[in-house]
């Protein structure tokens, strides 16, 4: 294998525009990321009864989740081993078996052809973390506590707010194409705060958001396999006046859970966990940016409430998280435009001539006793930075682990 070429340069903060258009560096992100990282599936809340299932993909991989009949939760290439169709298309359903519709083979839920019990599917690693299920292509990858490491002190923000956790609000989960590499959404939300008063200055307006302007307005943190903005002081203006009133009444709750420092001093505005998982914490959606080629990403969006949020808020939220962050949401549409002129100006062959410039705040990090992680001033692009260097190690070769550590 030729030694792969260097697109990120970490000490400069200087990336390759090519990596956004270029068939070489796709097919090496398919083998050397989505085939060795964990990867988000969906949420363990479809999975609760024996039968229950779900269908995502890791990389191009189809992957089927499925409860079998001993309550145990397994993953399989969703695959017919007679010509490689698909065992279901559906993205969720429950039954104790599935039938090819192509040539009709049936498999029961622990992997097996119910008639040739010898014959299985191949299986995936997979593993839950609080209700995110997750899946794993490599069989000697760390586990999956192990990958997401200090970021779990951030993730918990979501997932650990009340007692009964989380589960996904909505049925399926929305689903498009947009014409985009998949790395653009993923280093926007790992911390382009700054893109709130210019791509989102509109919506902001509208809704009467408070835009941070200030390196000194909160923190871009970088720590585990993943990275999240979080402002000083609450950032849900602009939200529905149910969803604020709810926060006010557990907020007790939650800081008996979490503590002062992530219940009153920092409050998360959205992070992602490396590969292609982005979260928005004001509307508790979760974005999976699946890759389709070089310039084309397919997006899962779901929106989680509180289990024991009372039906209004979850309405509430379900509403607000398709107004910002749907197919025709305000945030969607404005985001999508320049990331899809990027990724078709990749392709060009003059792209490689001036490098992107992610030079903000760079050398400008510290790290504190408080909190886990590498930690940067609001206004940053360290956590994009980061971003691309464990993608360019993993790309180079480098253990998952150590990728994760740097």
């Amino acid at each position: 294998m030729k030694p792969t070429a260097i697109y990120f340069d970490l000490a400069a903060g200087l990336l390759d525009p090519s990596v956004f258009g270029s068939g070489e560096v796709y097919a090496l992100e398919l083998e050397q990321v989505f085939s060795r990282c964990w990867t988000f599936l969906g949420p363990e809340s479809w999975l609760k009864a024996p039968g229950d299932y779900l269908t995502s993909t890791i990389g191009e991989e189809c992957v089927l989740v499925w409860r079998g009949r001993d309550d145990q939760v397994r993953a399989f290439s969703n695959f017919c081993l007679s010509g490689r169709g698909l065992v279901t298309h559906s993205p969720r359903g429950c039954s104790s078996r599935l039938a090819c519709e192509c040539h009709g083979w049936i498999y029961g839920s622990d992997g097996h052809s119910v008639d040739s019990p010898d014959v299985s599917l191949p299986g995936v690693s997979v593993a839950s973390y609080k209700g995110l299920v997750f899946g794993c292509l490599d069989p000697g990858a760390p586990s999956l506590t192990e990958y997401l490491g200090d970021f779990t002190w951030y993730l918990d923000m979501l997932l650990e707010r009340r007692a009964g956790g989380i589960e996904a609000y909505g049925d399926p989960p929305l689903r498009w194409l947009v014409e985009a590499n998949w790395k653009l959404p993923m280093e926007a939300f790992a911390g382009d705060v700054y893109r709130e008063a210019t791509a989102h200055a509109a919506t902001a307006q509208v809704l009467g958001q408070t835009v941070l302007i200030s390196p000194e307005d909160g923190l871009q943190v970088s720590a585990g396999a993943g990275a999240i903005a979080l402002s000083h002081v609450p950032n849900d203006t602009g939200a529905p006046e149910v969803l604020t009133s709810y926060e006010v009444t557990i907020r007790s709750e939650v800081r008996a859970r979490l503590g002062e420092q992530r219940t009153s001093g920092s409050f998360p505005i959205s992070g992602i966990v490396f590969p292609n998982l982005a979260i928005d914490w004001q509307t508790r959606t979760l974005h999976c940016w699946h890759p389709r080629g070089p310039s084309q990403t397919e997006v899962y969006t779901y929106c989680l409430v509180d289990v024991e949020a009372p039906i209004e808020v979850r309405e509430a939220q379900r509403r607000w998280s398709q107004f910002l962050y749907g197919p025709a949401g305000m945030k969607t549409a404005e985001d999508v435009d320049p990331w899809r002129a990027i990724s078709q100006k990749a392709k060009a062959r003059s792209s490689r001539a001036t490098p992107l410039n992610l030079q903000m705040g760079l050398r400008h990090e510290r790290y504190s006793e408080d909190m886990p992680g590498r930690l940067s001033p609001l206004l940053s692009e360290m956590n994009q930075r980061y971003f691309y260097h464990r993608w360019q190690q993993l790309l180079s070769g480098t253990d998952v682990r150590s990728a994760n550590l740097e």
